[in-house]
């Protein structure tokens, strides 16, 4: 998915396979990636026994400025900046965190490193098919699906049931941004969505 991902937002990916929970392969893999422009990890990242990566990465002489952030899915999200100052992103294991984050973070900065100047992700307020009502602890990126009816834009929360539910993610096209709390929307009333498919507006030649 990752692969896919940056070949879309018009990077050239290098997967380096997968180092499972050993420092002498993360470390090699480390130290690999850091001949290309930006590296991306895929867990590893969180708090547990084998989340080897900020540990690692503080070995190598990265310097780490970003680790955990109030989203949901992505919490355990971590940013560094490599010793060859090289941009690292941490994203969390679980699909649909490395998926949010990817977009939220990971395409504005490929953006930002190909020269482009409008690298905002593409935030829009669309008019909400059916009623939503949703609460969380944290701020929230719900998979939604935004569709044309009768000539006008608009989106549907999608069936998701949370982080590692990469199923009813792969039904969906865009991201409900939610803010902490209680969410309540009624029918036409406008929501802020995060495109996810870049190509959903564009005319086919």
């Amino acid at each position: 998915m990752l692969v896919a991902l940056s070949s879309v937002s018009g990077a050239l990916p290098k997967y380096l396979g997968i180092a499972g929970d050993c420092k002498k392969t993360i470390h090699a893999l480390l130290s690999e990636a850091e001949s290309s422009d930006a590296i991306v990890f895929c867990g590893g990242v969180s708090a547990g026994k084998y989340d080897l990566i900020p540990e690692i990465l503080q070995e190598s002489g990265a310097k780490i400025l970003i680790h955990k952030i109030n989203l949901k899915p992505g919490k355990p999200f971590l940013f560094a900046i490599s010793a060859k100052g090289k941009p690292i992103f941490g994203l969390p294991g679980n699909p649909c965190s490395v998926f949010v984050c990817f977009h939220l973070f990971v395409v504005p900065a490929l953006a930002a490193l190909k020269g482009e100047t409008n690298i905002s992700p593409k935030i829009l307020a669309l008019p909400i098919a059916d009623s939503f009502h949703h609460e969380s602890d944290r701020d929230t990126c719900f998979p939604a699906k935004i569709f044309i009816d009768q000539f006008q834009a608009k989106v549907k929360p999608g069936k998701w049931f949370g982080s590692a539910d990469l199923k009813g993610l792969s039904e969906c096209n865009a991201l409900l941004l939610c803010k902490e709390g209680v969410t309540n929307h009624k029918a036409g009333d406008l929501i802020q969505v995060l495109l996810t498919d870049p190509d959903f507006f564009t005319p086919a030649s």
